[in-house]
């Protein structure tokens, strides 16, 4: 899984990556974009990320693509799993969350979706 918690900074600054067994093995973006959504409340290490490790329009291309997929992928197994109140609570807390915005604004293009606060 490549969310915060899985990453150890060492005494000597050396990343660390750990827990690897949902590497994706779709496009280089992949990872990138899973990870930079959890970071949503830290907008300014999205930006260094971005700013990193997608500095071409296709990377940026695919960054996009890989976060809508993570998305829609999130919220439909949400809405599969669970009866019908917890569809009703899964679908509230989802109009209200970030991760929406961004899925809209992928939609859009990638200078959009980094305009989302």
């Amino acid at each position: 899984d490549c969310i915060p918690s899985n990453i150890v900074i060492t005494a000597q600054k050396t990343i660390v990556l750990i827990d690897l067994e949902w590497l994706s093995l779709d496009t280089k973006m992949s990872d990138f974009s899973f990870f930079w959504l959890f970071l949503w409340r830290y907008p300014k290490l999205q930006n260094t990320i971005i700013e990193s490790v997608a500095p071409k329009k296709s990377d940026r291309e695919q960054f996009r693509a890989g976060l809508v997929r993570q998305i829609i992928g999130w919220y439909g197994e949400s809405v599969l799993n669970g009866g019908r109140e917890a569809v009703e609570k899964k679908v509230v807390f989802f109009r209200s969350h970030i991760w929406t915005r961004y899925l809209q604004a992928a939609g859009e293009s990638f200078e959009a979706l980094m305009d989302v606060k």
